[in-house]
């Protein structure tokens, strides 16, 4: 097991340098996210020898994850968004779940997960779609004014 080898320190060192620079695309950030997941609940396990070590040496690169999924969240579509989002928002439950990250390194990672889940949300969607033009607005129902000049489909 990788985790009770003591060559954290290669692991870890090779871990942050990769952080270190941008991701190519938000599923290589998602696995690298699994990845330490998978550490962090492995070192969680009793018996597994420098676990502590582990932990220690993972949690200052948790909140360094979370801004990366803030910047690559910004560079993704409509679609891929929420479905990073949802990805995201899965890694955060099962570390809330296992408890085998720190209370104040949860709140800064709870803190860019809701930015993620707000920034989500596209400006499109947010604003009122109606125009302030109510004169033809499909969807609403025709005023019976008595005036039948302009109905939408009669032959010409």
């Amino acid at each position: 097991m990788c985790v009770a080898n003591p060559v954290y320190p290669l692991v870890i060192a090779l871990l942050s340098h990769r952080l270190s620079q941008p991701f190519p695309t938000s599923a290589c950030l998602l696995a690298y996210t699994w990845l330490l997941s998978d550490l962090l609940y492995n070192s969680s396990l009793a018996g597994v020898k420098h676990a502590w070590a582990w932990r220690d040496c993972i949690m200052p690169l948790l909140p360094e994850v979370a801004k990366c999924w803030r910047t690559t969240l910004e560079s993704l579509g409509i679609l891929r968004k929420e479905m990073f989002k949802r990805e995201v928002e899965k890694v955060v439950g099962v570390w809330e779940k296992w408890s085998v990250v720190e209370e104040e390194v949860m709140l800064s990672i709870k803190q860019w997960s809701e930015a993620i889940a707000t920034s989500a949300v596209p400006a499109a969607m947010t604003s009122s779609p109606v125009s302030s033009d109510d004169s033809d607005i499909d969807g609403l129902p025709m005023s019976d004014d008595g005036d039948d000049s302009d109905i939408d489909g009669e032959p010409m």
